[in-house]
């Protein structure tokens, strides 16, 4: 059942375009360690869809989200950082996001990590890749 705050008249009022109040449940099994939970998550929207609609939705938006942050922790080891003071991290993940951007958009049809190494090997090579 959808909490109560998600139906209210006050959320209605401050949402004028709202249609809907979802709760999906997702499942997640750990095959290492065995784990298995279900996590509840409500969103409120204006668009009026059906369930298998919505769940659409979220589901594409996730899958975005999950490739760029894989392409982040893999091609940058962004999980590793250990950057924490002030907004290091937070600054330092849009410059991580602004080179992978540029490195995959670059034509040369090569992995990202190639095109890492020759943009360190050769000033001509990052140069093209920035448009310089």
């Amino acid at each position: 059942m959808l909490p109560a705050y998600l139906l209210s008249e006050e959320l209605q009022a401050e949402w004028l375009d709202l249609e809907s109040a979802v709760e999906i449940a997702a499942s997640r099994l750990v095959t290492a360690t065995g784990n298995f939970s279900i996590e509840k998550k409500y969103y409120i929207s204006s668009l009026k869809a059906s369930s298998d609609e919505f769940n659409q939705v979220v589901r594409s938006h996730w899958v975005i989200e999950n490739n760029l942050h894989l392409s982040l922790d893999v091609q940058f080891k962004e999980d590793q950082s250990r950057k924490r003071a002030n907004l290091a991290a937070a600054n330092f993940g849009v410059i991580l996001r602004f080179a992978l951007s540029m490195l995959k958009n670059y034509p040369e049809r090569i992995s990202v990590k190639r095109k890492r190494n020759k943009n360190v090997m050769s000033d001509q090579y990052r140069e093209d890749v920035m448009g310089i």
